[in-house]
């Protein structure tokens, strides 16, 4: 059994900004999809950063911007070279991250005092096609 664990995480950065207008004229229900990528840095043979960014555009329906990254530091033994390592670091590591992401993106569309916007739950290996 390898050594896994998240060391500790953080936002590096939120940009947000909201059209009142837009929100306020909306007469209709909105569907946001959002879009997520994934970046894996190594730090060494054991240590790898984990960054989540998150982007929603406004649209002339959608009445905000949101771009979130949320990084991670993750430790497990030899990492690139077991195939558990790798799946630690690619896909299991974002299901970590996922929840801190999506307080964000609630906590910050709540702040705004606007309907809050939840990401729906998804799957991590679908997300991403455990493509690195």
């Amino acid at each position: 059994m390898l050594n896994m664990r998240l060391d500790k995480y953080w936002i590096e950065n939120i940009n947000y900004s909201l059209d009142i207008n837009l929100y306020i004229n909306r007469n209709k229900d909105i569907t946001i999809v959002p879009e997520i990528q994934r970046q894996i840095v190594k730090i060494d043979a054991n240590k790898a950063v984990v960054k989540l960014l998150l982007r929603v555009k406004k649209t002339d329906v959608i009445p905000f911007d949101i771009n979130i990254a949320i990084c991670g530091l993750f430790e497990c033994d030899n990492w690139e070279n077991t195939e558990e390592g790798h799946y630690f670091v690619s896909t299991t590591s974002v299901q970590v991250l996922f929840p801190f992401l999506r307080q964000a993106v609630a906590s910050i569309t709540g702040m705004s005092n606007i309907a809050q916007y939840v990401l729906p739950i998804v799957n991590v290996g679908n997300l991403f096609n455990n493509q690195q």
